[in-house]
């Protein structure tokens, strides 16, 4: 809309009816599929024939609000995921009146939900993918003293400068993706957006593991992502490295519908894997809000479900794994799941020949698959590969 505006003033007349009659055009060409058909060759002429007749009586004014409304209608094609920071930038310098009122709409939405998530005052908050800083400007505004936000589209990153130099220090913005913290560096340096996490976090102490959580990680799932990042987070937790070299976190993101359940899915279940078996081992899980999902996304958006969902993934105390056994949990998880209608013993024996004692062991069927394993029936085979002397340097590969 904001270039629709800006180029407005600069056309002529003639420009504007170039607008008008190819916009008539495109939308004919589209039905004018049968040229054979009489109904539709009749309709088409007719449509044509009517744009020419009116196009003289048009004035400025009319001319104009067919150019505007012409933006709007594209425009708003591309507008799918406000709070989606790829979506967002596409269309934000373009289109502003929509986006206003429904980022207004999403601003009083996340208000509350910062609201509710208590007393802010005494722990560091790292927010993933600000964005356009909705979310970031709602935890400001409910009390944060100590905001970290790591941004890895650098488009959003003026944006939220802006917001750093009006927080009085309470927020500091990054241009970093939370999942590459602490990366090995390549040559002479590091890959943007690659940071450590000592850059980061170097102001603050590090707790035990029995102490209270250093801070809260938040941020909005979206649906392509959210999957994808949970299972990172997870594998960064059992290596305790990134942010988790500083202590326990908790984890809070929207979810969309389908990821949620996955989190909290039974044995047996079609969606139950391994995001479900690495989250409920490692992390205690609840459920804090449900909204509906139009809150966040337009009406007729490809997205299953109907609500997006606020969980928290808080890191265990005390996990029912050892600090061996844990390292051979994912590589586990990845074998069997890949393949999870196959049996449990099949799997395991193309990484790991012999592994079928293992199995006798723990009294496991040999036809048993991944899908009706539970997560302490997971526990105690990984348990038992971290102990296994047969183990071979085919399993050592993934470690």
């Amino acid at each position: 809309m904001a270039a629709a505006r800006r180029i407005l003033p600069q056309l002529t007349i003639q420009d504007l009816e170039k607008k008008f009659v190819g916009y008539y055009k495109r939308n004919i060409k589209a039905s004018h599929r049968h040229l054979i058909n009489p109904q539709t060759a009749e309709l088409n002429v007719a449509k044509m024939a009517a744009a020419r007749r009116i196009l003289p009586q048009l004035t400025m004014q009319d001319l104009e609000k067919k150019f505007v409304g012409y933006y709007k209608r594209n425009i708003k094609a591309s507008h799918r995921h406000l709070i989606n920071p790829q979506t967002a930038v596409s269309a934000d310098h373009v289109i502003r009146l929509p986006t206003s009122i429904r980022l207004d709409r999403l601003q009083l939405q996340l208000d509350k939900v910062a609201k509710s998530f208590g007393d802010l005052h005494k722990y560091v908050i790292i927010e993933k993918d600000p964005g356009p800083g909705v979310l970031t400007k709602a935890l400001l505004n409910a009390g944060c003293t100590q905001l970290v936000a790591l941004e890895s589209n650098q488009k959003f990153l003026s944006t939220l400068k802006e917001l750093e130099n009006d927080s009085d220090g309470r927020l500091k913005a990054y241009y970093s993706d939370i999942n590459k913290l602490d990366l090995i560096p390549l040559y002479q340096g590091y890959i943007p957006p690659v940071y450590q996490s000592g850059d980061i976090l170097g102001h603050i102490k590090p707790k035990s593991w029995d102490d209270d959580i250093v801070g809260r990680v938040i941020g909005v799932a979206n649906n392509t992502m959210g999957h994808r990042f949970t299972i990172s987070y997870l594998i960064r937790l059992i290596e305790r490295s990134g942010l988790h070299r500083w202590g326990r976190w908790q984890h809070i993101a929207y979810y969309t519908e389908k990821t949620a359940r996955a989190l909290y899915a039974h044995v047996g279940t079609p969606i139950y894997g391994r995001i479900t078996v690495l989250s409920n081992i490692l992390c205690n899980i609840s459920t804090l809000s449900k909204d509906h999902i139009d809150e966040f996304f337009p009406r007729g958006t490809a997205i299953k479900g109907n609500s997006m969902e606020l969980i928290c993934l808080e890191t265990k105390k005390h996990c029912e794994l050892s600090d061996k056994a844990l390292k051979f949990l994912d590589p586990i998880l990845q074998q069997v799941f890949a393949a999870r209608r196959q049996p449990l013993l099949n799997r395991l024996e193309s990484i790991a020949p012999g592994s079928y004692t293992v199995l006798e062991k723990l009294k496991i069927p040999p036809r048993k698959c991944a899908s009706n394993m539970s997560p302490m029936d997971f526990v105690e085979l990984a348990e038992a590969f971290s102990s296994w002397d047969g183990r071979m340097t085919i399993f050592d590969s993934y470690l």
